[in-house]
């Protein structure tokens, strides 16, 4: 979604400075009709997100309840497979609650209104890749495949078992998709050349 909001903004370094792109667990509209959707129409919610406007430090000093409220799609936005290292958990758990009240706020404000489909042509211009985990709830598979329809250079990896954070859950396949992209993106010379850097580099580190 970010990279689809900065091609929309400065569509003019795409095809020259901005060369591929990989839109993982993604969307360029249509969160509002997934789970999220359902969540967002919670009038508690709706009542946190007034007072997150109007009064944030009151937002903050009730941020348990607000939290609670919010869980729901901190669940969503997590894993497809129950047998995911608890460690793995632990680290996107701590960053997801320690985000600012506010912030997130503002956040599914901006998941609820998304609409980047005027982005898609600029992104059109260069390869990339969109990656999705097949039991993603908040950004389901149905949002990749419509933006890979809108590109035509375009790597579509739906990952079985996945859920939303599907480059923790399986960093493996979606490491392997980003190498694919900058073979793709990047020309055989240059390509040679950032190769025998990176080898040098982690003799360097050895």
């Amino acid at each position: 979604m970010t990279v689809l909001s900065h091609a929309r903004q400065y569509s003019q370094y795409y095809g020259d400075r901005i060369v591929g792109a990989a839109l993982i667990s993604s969307a360029a509209e249509g969160v509002s009709r997934s789970l999220l959707g359902e969540i967002l129409k919670n009038p508690a919610l709706e009542a946190v997100r007034f007072t997150a406007r109007s009064a944030p430090k009151l937002v903050h000093r009730g941020r348990r309840a607000t939290r609670s409220l919010i869980k729901p799609i901190l669940v969503a936005a997590s894993y497809g497979d129950e047998k995911i290292s608890p460690s793995v958990v632990a680290f996107s758990q701590k960053m997801m609650y320690g985000t600012p009240i506010p912030t997130l706020v503002g956040f599914l404000h901006a998941l609820e209104t998304l609409d980047e489909t005027a982005a898609l042509p600029t992104v059109a211009k260069i390869p990339t890749l969109i990656a999705c985990g097949d039991r993603d709830l908040l950004t389901p598979a149905e949002y990749s495949r419509d933006m890979a329809a809108a590109l035509p250079d375009c790597e579509l990896l739906i990952v079985e078992g996945a859920g939303h954070l599907v480059q923790l859950e399986k960093p493996d396949i979606i490491n392997d998709g980003l190498v694919r992209l900058v073979k793709r993106a990047t020309p055989p010379s240059r390509l040679k050349s950032l190769t025998r850097r990176w080898r040098e580099r982690a003799r360097r580190h050895d």
